[in-house]
């Protein structure tokens, strides 16, 4: 099973009828320019653009199947900046406003 992660630029739908049978398919097109596609209504409707997410799936002649979408926690986020004491916030914002002043 292939894992895909990215985030969400838009989310659209398409419709059709083969065989006499409707069909409905949720088209991903995540923000690296990639598309990913599937029929299955529980995912197509529960992720939206900008979302951060993990898709597993595997991949059958012209077309990766997905199996599976979750919310995925974003690992190429910067890290957060350590925290001081407030004292040292309040210490640092005086200093920048008595640069400021001069």
């Amino acid at each position: 099973m292939d894992i895909k992660t990215g985030v969400i630029k838009s989310v659209t739908t398409q419709t059709g009828e083969t065989k006499g049978k409707a069909w409905k398919r949720y088209v991903f097109e995540m923000e690296d320019g990639h598309r990913y596609s599937t029929f299955d209504d529980r995912i197509g409707t529960a992720f939206k653009a900008g979302q951060f997410v993990e898709m597993s799936g595997t991949q059958k002649g012209d077309y990766w199947n997905m199996v599976s979408m979750k919310l995925s926690p974003k690992t190429d986020a910067p890290a957060e900046a350590p925290k001081g004491s407030d004292e040292t916030i309040i210490d640092l914002l005086r200093q920048i406003l008595a640069e400021l002043k001069s």
